[in-house]
Parts: structure tokens; sequence; C-alpha cells
């Protein structure tokens, strides 16, 4: 398959200096791109070990392990007995993880308990379209997965979610894939996919049947790969050397979404923290070093001055750091210089504990800095009232970054669902699932849909936008009151109410059941008046 790269952004040094000095217990680590200024782009075997270290990153195990950062260290300088001591990574996907809180629900009213909706529709999505939804993701187990794609964008800079055409469970669903099984990938300039090749090891089932070769003595189950595929033409999958499916492509589209957390222009996007990996390696650095300074000055004796070095001087540099059969231990001693003169005495080198740790302060300060939305959420703890201007103020360039990233995840996920209801319309419609009669009323609700619903775009929703911080119920009732207050002062000036109320962001589904709602109220009022009315004339008739 044709590889179409064509980013010339300016990331690319980033992207060429991880992927060179990083191993992943791969032979030789290349670096292939089609113009020297697209380095973003690399074989499929260096994004996959990049995809590995920067992972390492969010589980804070970076460093660890010497065969894969040793050329990583070496190159930029790093302490040998580096550690992860701050890292804010995990911090950065929690707050991105805001982009799909709380509850999983379709329904166009919101929870009494203010639990917010993860994926709030838009309030005139059709009733349909809602039902397809909730089961779509029921089937997905988006309450979860959701988590997991947006976590995987915001550490690796790619989430990939297929879609799985399952005939024999009658399901369709969506499937999120760590990105470094993605082999080959192709966009569109709107950003679609338009072709796909995904490869990984996996256990073979109990039931299919395949060669021993690669038993496994422990389980005796077979380690095979899986191969899938995909382009608007056709659909190929295969489990070691079966082929499980070769046919057309009968969606005419291909089922998959690719979200780039930082799109620069490239078919790969960038991680969330991609700009500050130098100065997150620094801090921990700086504060390795100061940290075992601190233990071996605490810990260990210095003798000296006035003795005669017993191993002759100089002494021998030491070794590589993985030749060592303890490679600590140099964090457990003291450097040691003898002077042999008459004057015995005792000297040391002493770190300014309180000066290190006052740069490193800064240095922690500059990478929040880049990352407002590290300390807005303490800020708002810290604050003694959260009104709603203040919220505004301290939270502006934290919402313009949240905004960006909502927005444009929730491009990707209109087009998957879309994907999903279409596809499974297809299938009912088709007979593919069994006879309708047969079917459950799960599998029924997609009957509305089809392929040619998709390419009509009769699909369409929206999602709203989330706030940032979730009010609180007395905020949410003042905040209403003073709505109301000033629909009630606009409509007195003689503006009205369906001009303020779509200027205040109502879409007309949302005025006309608030009109009907009105005026059911009024039909309710004035029906009870008239029946206590009656009421009371037969009482007084009857006395």
């Amino acid at each position: 398959m044709a590889r179409r790269f064509n980013s010339r952004s300016g990331f690319h040094g980033f992207w060429s200096r991880l992927a060179t000095s990083v191993s992943s217990g791969v032979a030789e680590m290349r670096r292939t791109w089609n113009e020297p200024t697209d380095n973003l782009n690399q074989e499929f075997e260096n994004r996959s070990a990049i995809y590995d270290r920067l992972w390492e990153y969010y589980t804070n195990t970076m460093w660890l392990d010497l065969a894969a950062w040793g050329s990583y260290m070496a190159e930029h300088g790093l302490y040998r007995h580096i550690r992860p001591i701050y890292n804010p990574i995990f911090r950065l996907d929690a707050f991105y993880q805001s982009i799909y809180p709380g509850l999983l629900s379709t329904g166009s009213t919101r929870p009494t308990d203010g639990m917010p909706l993860a994926i709030p529709l838009a309030r005139n999505t059709p009733d349909e379209i809602r039902a397809a939804i909730g089961n779509a993701w029921r089937w997905s187990n988006w309450q979860e997965q959701k988590n997991v794609y947006i976590t995987r964008a915001v550490v690796t800079g790619n989430s990939f979610v297929r879609i799985a055409d399952d005939l024999d469970g009658r399901k369709v669903y969506a499937e999120s894939v760590w990105p470094g099984h993605v082999q080959d990938l192709e966009l569109d300039s709107s950003g679609n996919v338009t072709s796909y090749v995904i490869q990984y090891d996996t256990y073979a089932p109990p039931s299919a049947k395949l060669p021993p070769a690669s038993s496994s003595p422990s389980s005796h189950r077979q380690l095979v790969t899986f191969t899938e595929q995909v382009t608007q033409e056709r659909i190929f999958q295969q489990l070691g050397d079966t082929v499980l499916r070769d046919e057309e492509n009968p969606y005419g589209f291909v089922p998959a979404i690719w979200w780039r957390f930082n799109n620069v222009g490239s078919v790969y996007g960038l991680p969330a923290f991609f700009a500050s990996m130098g100065k997150i390696d620094e801090l921990n650095h700086l504060m390795s070093l100061v940290h075992d300074e601190v233990f071996k000055t605490v810990g260990s004796p210095i003798l000296l001055r006035g003795v005669v070095n017993p191993a002759g001087f100089p002494v021998a540099k030491r070794g590589s750091t993985a030749d060592f059969s303890y490679r600590h231990s140099d964090r457990e001693e003291k450097g040691i210089i003898y002077a042999p003169n008459e004057n015995a005495g005792i000297e040391t080198l002493k770190t300014n504990v309180a000066e290190a740790l006052q740069v490193a302060d800064g240095l922690r300060k500059e990478i929040e800095n880049d990352f407002p939305e590290l300390t807005a959420y303490v800020a708002l703890r810290e604050m003694t009232q959260t009104t709603g201007p203040a919220v505004d103020a301290l939270s502006a360039d934290v919402k313009n970054r949240f905004a960006k990233a909502a927005a444009s995840s929730d491009q990707q996920m209109v087009k998957l669902w879309q994907m999903v209801l279409a596809i499974a319309g297809m299938r009912v419609n088709r007979g593919d699932w069994g006879p309708r009669s047969e079917l459950d009323r799960t599998r029924l609700s997609f009957q509305p849909f089809n392929l040619s619903s998709y390419e009509a775009e009769e699909l369409d929703f929206a999602i709203e936008m989330r706030p940032l911080v979730y009010p609180s119920a007395r905020r949410r009732y003042e905040d209403e009151e003073v709505f109301y207050r000033a629909l009630s002062t606009a409509r007195n000036a003689g503006i009205p109410a369906d001009v303020f109320l779509r200027d205040m962001g109502w879409d007309d589904a949302r005025i006309e059941s608030t009109r009907r709602a009105i005026i059911d109220g009024l039909e309710s009022s004035i029906q009870g008046a008239s029946a206590s009315a009656e009421r009371r004339s037969a009482e007084a008739e009857a006395a």
C-alpha cells in the first residue's frame, strides 16, 4: 500500500531526535522520510518504538530500562541514575478526561443530581438516533473505552478506533486500537481514513485450526499475528495463516477514525507534552542528582586529609552503567580525594540544596506555564468563592485548550457513530442478522438507517460543548434566575422571546419544546381551575 506523507511541519526535530535516540529491542533504529523536513512520518518500527517510550512517560516508568533508554540518555546528557520524580503526564491526561466526563447517556434531560453527561447530544437530535447510539455505546463498552480513546491521544498524539462488524454476534461496535499497531494509514483532506493496515500478535482462539509451531507450553495457546487491511474498495483480515475475510468493501467508506491530538499538518499527530519533554527530563535530571547528594551526605562518612590513598592515584574511570553488578552503587558513595600531608583533617564539598531546589522550582513553574491545565483545578480549590466571573478570569487560557481538543475530538466522534449506525442499519435491512421478526428491540433500533442515509447526510447530529467547570446546584439556580430576569427585561423592551433565546444560543427545537411546555402548563392550569369551579358550584347547589 502506498504511503502519502505530506507534512512540512516545523516540529520535525522533536520526532526525529526521539526516534533516533531510543531503542526498543529493534536491531537498528532507522529514519525514513520522503523529504528532509518530513521527519514526523517515521517508518512503522520507529513509530511503534516511539509510542512505547511515550507510554512510559504516562506510566512513570521512563529511563528504568537501560537497553531502551541508554542512547537517549547519553545523547541528552542525562544523569545515569535519573528517576521520574516529577512527571505531569498523568495529570495532563486526567485533565483532558474531562472532555467526556461523567455519565454516558443519550437522554435529552440532564441528571438531577448534577452529574454531567459525558457526550451530551444536541437537544434537536432525533429520538431514533438517540436510541440507536445508546445501543451502540453499550455494545462498545464506550463508558470505559472513551477514556482509553482520550488517554492514547494525549500520550501518543494519536488515537485510532475501528468499527467491528460482527455478523455472528449480530453487533456493530467501536474498538479502540493501540496506535502502535497501525502499520500504515492514509487520510483525505478532511481527515477521514481512506485506508489502513493494522497488525499485532495475539493468541488464537481455541477453536482456530492453526499449525502448532508457536504453541505456548504453559497455556497451549498459539501466538499468531492478526493483520487487517482496509481500503475503500476491499477488506482483508488474516489470523496466522488463516484468512478470515477477503471481500469487497460493502460500505463504500473505511470504517475507522484517527484523532490527532495536536494536528501539525502530518498524518500523525503529536502528544500533549511534546514541546516540554526536554524540560521534564532536565527537571528530573536535576532532582535525581539533588536527592542522591542528600542521601550520600546524610548516609556516608567522609575521610580525609593526611591519609595516603591505598588504591593509588588517580582512581581508574568506571565502566558503563549497564556493566555494574549493582548499578546504583555510586548513588550511595561519596567521592574521596586523598591529600597525604601532616595536617590531618576532614573536608568535603557541600552542595547548597536550597539553591538547587530553587532552580528546580523555577523549572517546575516553567513547565506549568506550558501547561496551565495542571494548576487550574488547584487554583479553583484554593478559592474561597468560585463565582462565575472568577472562574472565567482564572481559566480563560485553559478553556481555549479544552475547547480546541474537545471540538476536534467531537468531530471524529460524530463520524464514528454515524458509520456505526449506517453499517448496523444495512445489516438489519438486508436481513444479515436474520428475519426482523426474530430481532430484539435493540437491533431493530437501527432499522431507520442504512448506507444511503449516511451518504445523504441524514444521520447528522451534534454534540454540545461541555463546560470546563460544572457549576453547583446553587450556582445553576442563581444563573437561571439571572437568565430569566434578563428575558423578562428583553420582553418588556419589546424584544420577542424567540429572538432573545436564539441570541443566547437556544436552537429552534429547545425553543419549541419550552413553548409547548408553557402552553401545556397553561392548559393544565385552566383545566384545573375550571374543574375546581365546577366542584364548588356543585357543592353550593347541594347545600
